[in-house]
């Protein structure tokens, strides 16, 4: 499938050409819309990142789901060019695009471009992770644990997913989940700081002191300063002592 891309350049030229001629920037009433769209792209994007050397991507169109509605905008704008990029390129270009959006926490946005790229490349692993943040970062939990699920469908092993996963069961309350991940990635590393603290974490919320003052000694024992660790352990031994008739 190929795209349909707007030359930067030409869109450039149109904007000095009636910046020039008015000292006003361009708006909807002077040109078409897909003219103010290129021109917020073009905003938004690295100017720094050229396609071929010459052109910027600005804003890009798939030509079979938009059909003849892009074509009669462009013939209202003389002497713009178009190139086409395989798609490959496109989606590529996308992703870094999602990864400027995240930076700048454009959260919809990113999850918008995210949606466009797996319409394409249905099982890229790197996009469902981003796909997965944006979803954090506006807090729809749920539908971040999808992605998280799909994610291990595909390469069951990882860690980092694991984790993430762990970590999003018991913030969703869902603790007996949480603590069979957080026992996978301990399988990876029975050292591993983190896994241990949140598996403490797990057995604090649930009653069960005793596990968590293991644990955590444990996660201790190999970082001997972390103050989460050294925390869950004295919340463990408070209501150890609690239980155990030690405080009124």
């Amino acid at each position: 499938m190929m795209i349909r891309v707007i030359s930067e350049n030409c869109i450039t030229n149109l904007w000095k050409t009636h910046f020039q001629k008015t000292k006003r920037p361009p708006n909807r009433t002077i040109f078409p819309n897909i003219l103010s769209q290129s021109l917020q792209a073009v905003d938004s994007l690295d100017r720094q990142r050229r396609l071929d050397g010459s052109y910027h991507l600005c804003t890009v169109q798939p030509l079979c789901t938009h059909q003849g509605g892009l074509r009669v905008n462009l013939q209202r704008l003389q002497g713009v060019e178009e190139i086409e990029l395989s798609q490959k390129t496109y989606t590529s270009e996308l992703c870094k695009k999602v990864e400027w959006l995240l930076k700048k926490q454009k959260y919809p946005e990113a999850l918008d471009c995210c949606d466009e790229i797996l319409k394409f490349e249905p099982e890229n692993l790197e996009v469902i992770r981003h796909k997965a943040c944006a979803l954090g970062s506006l807090s729809r939990l749920e539908e971040e644990l999808q992605c998280f699920t799909e994610i291990l469908e595909h390469d069951p092993c990882n860690y980092d997913t694991l984790y993430w996963k762990a970590d999003l069961l018991y913030c969703l309350k869902r603790y007996q989940e949480s603590l069979e991940f957080y026992d996978k990635t301990l399988a990876v590393d029975k050292n591993d700081v983190d896994s241990l603290k949140g598996k403490a974490r797990v057995f604090n919320k649930i009653g069960k002191y005793e596990q968590a003052k293991i644990l955590s000694e444990k996660a201790l024992d190999v970082c001997p300063k972390d103050s989460d660790a050294l925390f869950l352990r004295n919340c463990a031994i408070d209501n150890l002592g609690k239980n155990w008739g030690l405080y009124s």
